[in-house]
């Protein structure tokens, strides 16, 4: 099967690292801002990692 044109492959170098702005709504403090009252807001271990990632610049820079 062939993988549309747009799609990055591995073999393709990564010139951005920045991550998508929808990466957001799962997010803990997201999901807890957006709960609607006496709601239940979802618990996830990835999205407690999620709120970590996106608290931490990535600077290409840093990087190399």
């Amino acid at each position: 099967m062939d993988r549309p044109r747009s799609a990055p492959g591995p073999e393709e170098e990564t010139n951005s690292y920045q991550l998508p702005e929808s990466l957001e709504k799962f997010s803990q403090r997201f999901l807890e801002d957006r709960t609607k009252a006496g709601g239940e807001t979802p618990r996830h271990p990835l999205f407690e990692a999620i709120d970590q990632l996106l608290a931490e610049t990535i600077c290409r820079s840093a990087i190399w």
